[in-house]
């Protein structure tokens, strides 16, 4: 009990001297709730833009989990287990096209239009055409396969399996351009029911609902379908994506910890002029008793006390910031155009997380604690009859 009252004592007069000094706890809290305000924000633009990247990348064809080898007696009603929002079933099927003597390798992908329409962002790439026409027997073709071929929108192109023994004539009702060469140069999309042959094995792209893992549900569909067959999440079918992601937030944590670093120099500065213009009064508290570890303390109860005020204004005002930018958005695509994991969309939604609200203020806690200790020192290092016949 004693503890306790003698700790509130500290904290009584620790913030009566911030409020004597006002002028300088107010420069010190401005500049802590800035710093707060500006991370908070920074952390949760930096998780939209880790979500603009997966959600560019997903929605254009594969999907959060991408399924291979699917047979066909196992049904995407049995795989659209919780938390999963729609499964598109693809059929794949490898073989030569050929036009006018102009011969290349083409993997082509009977879908339902409907959905793929609905749920997927290629279509948006189309450059010429339409992606998909229910009145003819038509293929959407990569831009690289069309300048292989030397085709356009309304030529016919013959497609052969190894399987086959007569080629079955297609013609290209459209042309999209993505950018990357995995799909310009090596697919073409056609509806499922113009396929001469279904495969007895298909694709799956499935896309989950808002806020959805993809490792747990991808763990649960492993259950259900045969070993056979092959279960990626979008961070196993897309490395580079992965790392380019955690590279984000790494960076995100290296600008928190270089910010604070520098706005906690500023704070032991503040603190050091606040102690040496009323170093009267600290050699006045040393020569009533007061002890190094008292003084410590109470220099560390102010600093605490103008982190934890100016943190929770800080986190508030970051979070409003972050509500109005997360409705509106930011657009980026100028800046973006050209980026492989900006192709649908360059529009950036900032997203408040628990980190983004928790880490700035430990942080700046921590780093003014320790700033801290400059001016803490100069108060216990100073003898208090030295102090008193000086002044």
């Amino acid at each position: 009990m004693q503890r306790i009252t003698t700790f509130l004592y500290w904290v009584r007069v620790a913030a009566l001297f911030l409020i004597r000094s006002w002028r300088s706890s107010l420069v010190i809290g401005v500049m802590l709730t800035t710093a707060i305000m500006t991370l908070v924000f920074l952390s949760a633009l930096a998780m939209g833009v880790s979500d603009t990247m997966i959600e560019n990348s997903t929605s254009l064809y594969f999907g959060q989990i991408a399924l291979q080898d699917v047979p066909e007696n196992v049904s995407t009603n049995e795989l659209k287990v919780d938390g999963v929002r729609t499964i598109l079933k693809r059929y794949s099927v490898t073989g030569l096209v050929e036009v006018n003597k102009n011969v290349a390798g083409l993997q082509l992908i009977g879908v339902s239009p409907e959905e793929e329409l609905k749920n997927t962002a290629l279509w948006k790439k189309t450059i010429a055409g339409t992606p998909f026409d229910s009145q003819k027997k038509g293929v959407f073709i990569g831009s690289g396969i069309a300048d292989k071929l030397l085709v356009s929108v309304g030529d016919t192109l013959s497609f052969r399996t190894n399987t086959q023994s007569n080629a079955t004539s297609y013609t290209v009702i459209g042309i999209f351009k993505t950018g990357l060469s995995q799909f310009d140069n090596t697919l073409a999309f056609c509806n499922k029911k113009d396929l001469s042959q279904l495969p007895d094995n298909y694709q799956g792209a499935v896309f989950l609902q808002q806020g959805r893992q993809a490792e747990p549900i991808a763990n649960t569909i492993r259950k259900i379908v045969p070993n056979k067959a092959t279960v990626l999440t979008w961070g196993e079918l897309m490395p580079d994506l992965q790392q380019l992601v955690e590279l984000n937030s790494v960076c995100m944590d290296l600008v928190n910890a270089i910010v604070l670093a520098i706005v906690s120099i500023g704070v032991s500065c503040a603190f050091v002029i606040f102690i040496l213009r009323n170093i009267r009064e600290f050699g006045i508290m040393k020569s009533m008793g007061v002890t190094h570890w008292e003084l410590i303390n109470f220099i560390s109860i102010k600093i605490i006390m103008i982190n934890v005020v100016s943190c929770a204004l800080g986190v508030l005002a970051g979070s409003i910031a972050v509500i109005v930018f997360a409705d509106i958005g930011i657009d980026l695509s100028q800046l973006t155009s050209h980026n492989q994991y900006f192709l649908t969309s360059g529009m950036i939604y900032p997203r408040l997380t628990l980190s983004s609200l928790i880490y700035p203020p430990i942080m700046a806690i921590s780093f003014s604690i320790a700033a801290g200790l400059w001016p803490a020192l100069i108060v216990v290092r100073q003898d208090p009859a030295e102090i008193l016949r000086k002044l």
